[in-house]
């Protein structure tokens, strides 16, 4: 969080619905089709992460440094950020990037390259003219940070040459190992005053105190060893014991509730465990804390698969003989309220409960595994309460287990028939993986592998193809698009038209990614390039070429771009189904026949597309005088005006001598 906390999180916090991009009813059907809730709208999520940095910006506290380390971005384009573990590296880098002036680029995060299977760490393509540019090593192997630090000193001079801005966040003290020219641009940040910060975000949550109030001893305590991630939870924390409590119990009652749902001992969880009674009623209280805020019946049936899974033994008691659900809920601190629904009675004892059952039980950790995908992927559960529980098995998991298994697991639901069971799961779990900050490198790299496979389970494509139009085009935009390129090489037709679909809502407004796009559909040997023909088509949408960007004048407008056009359509014709690319080309003619500045430009590229070829100019001009024979009445001058030009563009491409008139 801003002042100080690393933002670490997806990008998409808060919405899980779907983007306002792609073809409308058509964008909601592959999300469906990839399991994902489109019953909320969304927003954009690349305006998500503009509108992230703005909320972090109104929470930043400066730390000590910070006006070196802007100098050096500003002077240099480059600033390389460190400081002390808990100081607030990332979030100086985001502010730094964020406190600039905006230009035609926008910001994204760069990636190590190596996920995608290239040679290649830092790709100068991802650089866009003006772009802000975040690079966090934090949390990558050793191996691959010092390949990516190898790297560094070609790529800042890409960087550099697009006026771009490029923020680093090192590991601590890692600056003493950086080669002279890249430690002149280190800058070893301050961790500023936590009080500050906390207050800070309180301020934003609307939340006042006392000077007494802010100089309690036990504050000052937590503050003094608290890390900036820490200080931003114990604000969370202080906003939802308000809630908890109400705005009467008063400041002192919100901090006390906070701290201590913060601060747990162990041998409060163990006496709760211990109070718990046999292993059934202990199968209820992690049932309750896994399935926090679940319906009483969901969770009494996840208990009781709980206790099958661990192998517990079973207890033959009538049913009429067992203690009421409440009862039971009641002995281990839980309750039913809010309209039937199971919560722990303290603040935040559900966090703890799940942490404290992991850390001390390992092995009933494969018991947990089997349980979970079970009761995920079945029918006791509703969407929510399913991803719920996904997303905090997905934490507890990371934090001490490897990540294949997961990646097996995700594999497991998406193999479900149905998309209503298995494939919510898999693709929250997805979700959830491929933004850690610890294993989400991983996760990446198997989407792309899984990607790479024409033959992959259709129920898994389906989950990767919303999995990468949702997530991972907010945060990692090239790497979605990389992923969906091959997802639209599968041999499933209606993957193929999902990820053509999630492409096209992919670059509709964004030129950037739109040209990064086309490099990678140049003709190339079967039966990838047909592929790529019918991925091309799919994007050649003519009105998105001749509209002018907030940022830039439209495609079209570029010669090096209608060249590209050019040969792709050639390659289209040549490798596409005709009712595939006749049907576009129609798309072409009514968007020149609008007559707009650049319009006409159009026609240009349908000419240059044919080469010296005059069978295919030929075949291009009477598909022309078809269309606008079959044009209404209303609108015929405009088509035969569209037809003759055309005319004159296949001359002036045959090299007849004819001149094209300027546009």
């Amino acid at each position: 969080m801003n002042g100080g906390t690393p933002f670490t999180g997806p990008w998409v916090t808060d919405s899980r619905g779907p983007v306002h991009a792609g073809q409308g009813d058509l964008y909601v059907q592959i999300l469906q089709e990839a399991g994902i809730d489109v019953s909320r709208p969304g927003p954009d999520p690349r305006q998500v992460t503009d509108d992230e940095l703005a909320r972090l910006a109104r929470r930043f506290v400066p730390p000590g440094h910070l006006a070196q380390a802007h100098d050096t971005l500003q002077t240099h384009r480059i600033a390389l950020v460190t400081g002390d573990s808990g100081s607030g590296r990332r979030c100086a880098a985001l502010m730094l990037l964020d406190g600039l002036p905006r230009s035609t680029g926008r910001f994204h995060e760069l990636l190590d390259r190596g996920e995608d299977g290239g040679g290649r760490a830092l790709d100068p393509g991802d650089v866009g003219d003006g772009d802000r540019l975040l690079l966090d090593l934090v949390h990558l192997a050793r191996e691959r940070r010092d390949a990516l630090l190898r790297e560094l000193g070609g790529f800042m001079a890409t960087v550099r040459e697009r006026n771009g801005y490029l923020s680093v966040v090192l590991p601590p003290d890692r600056e003493f190992t950086l080669s002279p020219e890249l430690f002149s641009l280190a800058v070893r940040i301050v961790r500023p005053p936590a009080r500050d910060v906390l207050f800070c975000h309180l301020r934003e949550e609307g939340i006042r105190a006392d000077a007494g109030e802010r100089g309690e001893e036990r504050l000052t305590q937590f503050l003094e060893r608290a890390s900036m991630e820490r200080v931003g939870t114990l604000a969370v924390h202080i906003r939802r014991a308000r809630q908890y409590e109400g705005e009467g119990a008063g400041f002192g009652s919100w901090l006390t509730t906070a701290l201590t749902a913060l601060s747990p001992t162990d041998t409060e969880i163990a006496e709760r465990l211990r109070q718990a009674g046999d292993g059934r009623q202990r199968a209820l209280l992690l049932a309750a804390a896994f399935l926090y805020g679940a319906r009483a019946d969901a969770v009494s049936h996840a208990a009781d698969e709980l206790v099958t899974q661990a192998n517990h033994p079973a207890v033959a008691t009538p049913p009429l003989a067992h203690e009421p659900l409440a009862t039971r809920l009641h002995t281990v601190g839980a309750s039913i309220r809010d309209g039937g629904r199971v919560f722990l009675r303290e603040l935040d004892r559900d966090r703890t409960v799940r942490a404290h059952g992991w850390d001390n039980f390992p092995a009933l950790r494969p018991a947990l595994y089997e349980w979970v995908a079970r009761i995920a992927a079945g029918h006791w559960l509703t969407r929510d309460e399913s991803t719920a529980l996904v997303t905090r098995f997905t934490e507890q998991w990371l934090r001490t287990e490897p990540p294949e298994p997961l990646g097996k697991l995700a594999r497991r639901w998406a193999g479900d028939s149905s998309p209503r069971t298995g494939r919510p799961a898999a693709a929250q779990l997805l979700r959830d993986a491929v933004v850690h900050e610890r294993h989400g490198g991983w996760f990446r790299h198997q989407l792309y592998d899984w990607a790479c496979n024409s033959t992959l389970d259709p129920g898994l494509a389906h989950v990767l193809v919303g999995v990468c139009a949702t997530d991972m085009l907010a945060r990692y935009p090239d790497q979605a698009m990389i992923r969906l390129r091959h997802l639209a090489c599968h041999q499933q037709p209606s993957v193929r038209k999902a990820a053509h679909v999630a492409l096209a809502g992919a670059v509709r407004e964004d030129d950037r990614l739109y040209r990064r796009l086309l490099e990678r559909l140049r003709p190339g040997p079967a039966p990838r390039a047909a592929a790529d023909a019918e991925l091309f088509l799919h994007v050649a949408e003519p009105a998105r070429l001749v509209t002018r960007s907030p940022r830039a004048g439209p495609l079209i407008a570029s010669p090096a771009l209608r060249d590209q056009f050019a040969v792709l359509w050639g390659s289209a014709r040549d490798r596409a189904p005709r009712e595939h690319w006749a049907g576009r080309e129609l798309d072409w003619f009514d968007t020149a026949a609008a007559e707009g500045p650049h319009s006409a430009l159009l026609l240009d590229v349908l000419a240059d597309s044919c080469g010296a070829d005059t069978h295919a100019v030929s075949r291009l001009y009477v598909a022309a005088r078809d269309w606008a024979a079959g044009s209404p009445a209303g609108r015929r001058p405009a088509a035969a005006r569209t037809v003759n030009r055309l005319q004159n563009s296949a001359r002036a491409a045959l090299g007849i001598g004819l001149r094209r008139p300027s546009v």
